[in-house]
């Protein structure tokens, strides 16, 4: 059997990463695999679907280490995908966008907090549907020859107890500690937070800060004397489904899909924002 590569583009934020996995041990080379997770109570769903990667053309990608060279050459642009729930069908459709994005490092040799801004090609498929949680989803992807299959259900809806909106936290020695609380989602397998923090103008930086918990309760602490002058944060939580548990905790190489890899999951996010003394 000959090694390949699943190529796991993810757009987090506006930041990009690439992950590969070795599917060495399958019995079948699928020719495609997918990424998608279905959002509850937004108005865009992403779906991404990439060709299947051999070890010499992945080897060519990490020599030429360009985001734009990755997405371009896997991506596969003539799928057709629809989504279905109970009797209603709506199809995704390709979009290409240009999407910038600020690394922030400490310049040792300067003593100051540089910035470099940076840009890349971001080619998905969209689609409009508002999907609700609790809801059972199914996916169709068909490509030359090909056909992907995936189903998930939403977890059930949650909130977040604290903090409150616009609650404040003073920073003590430059460090910022924030408790978080929220209700249970029903059937979720696991919560996840983004913790993005924001300068004030002009500077208008920002950085991310990511965490996974069981629980219903986290509580993040942080030193921001590092990336300068910070005056606010949104905190998102998101409960997601088994699908997407089991590719991103246990590294399954087809979760919620068959005749392909990658993942068709689903998750309920909550977001609040803070403000920072």
């Amino acid at each position: 059997m000959n090694k390949y590569f699943i190529l796991s583009i993810f757009f987090i934020s506006t930041l990009t990463f690439f992950s590969c996995e070795d599917i060495n041990n399958v019995d079948t080379v699928y020719p495609n695999s997918i990424l998608c997770r279905i959002e509850a109570n937004k108005d865009l769903q992403e779906c991404y679907i990439y060709k299947t990667a051999s070890p010499d053309e992945f080897e060519s990608l990490l020599k030429d280490d360009e985001p734009n060279h990755v997405s371009g050459d896997f991506f596969e642009y003539d799928a057709l995908i629809t989504l279905h729930e109970n009797t209603t069908t709506s199809s995704f459709i390709f979009t290409k966008d240009t999407s910038y994005f600020t690394n922030i490092f400490y310049n040792h040799i300067t003593n100051t907090m540089d910035t470099v801004v940076s840009s890349y090609i971001k080619q998905y498929y969209k689609n409009m549907t508002v999907a609700e949680p609790k809801q059972r989803y199914r996916i169709n992807v068909k490509t030359t020859g090909e056909e992907m299959v995936g189903e998930t259900t939403i977890p059930g809806d949650f909130e977040i107890i604290t903090p409150v909106q616009k609650q404040k936290f003073t920073r003590k020695d430059s460090r910022i500690e924030v408790p978080l609380r929220w209700t249970a989602s029903e059937n979720t397998k696991g919560y996840e937070g983004v913790i993005t923090f924001f300068t004030p103008s002009p500077y208008d930086r920002k950085f991310s800060y990511y965490f996974d918990t069981q629980d219903l309760s986290f509580t993040f602490s942080q030193t921001l004397s590092y990336y300068g002058i910070i005056d606010s944060c949104i905190i998102t939580i998101s409960a997601y489904d088994n699908n997407y548990y089991n590719f991103k905790e246990r590294k399954t190489q087809n979760a919620g899909i068959t005749n392909g890899y990658g993942y068709f999951g689903s998750a309920v996010s909550k977001t609040v924002k803070v403000i920072i003394e």
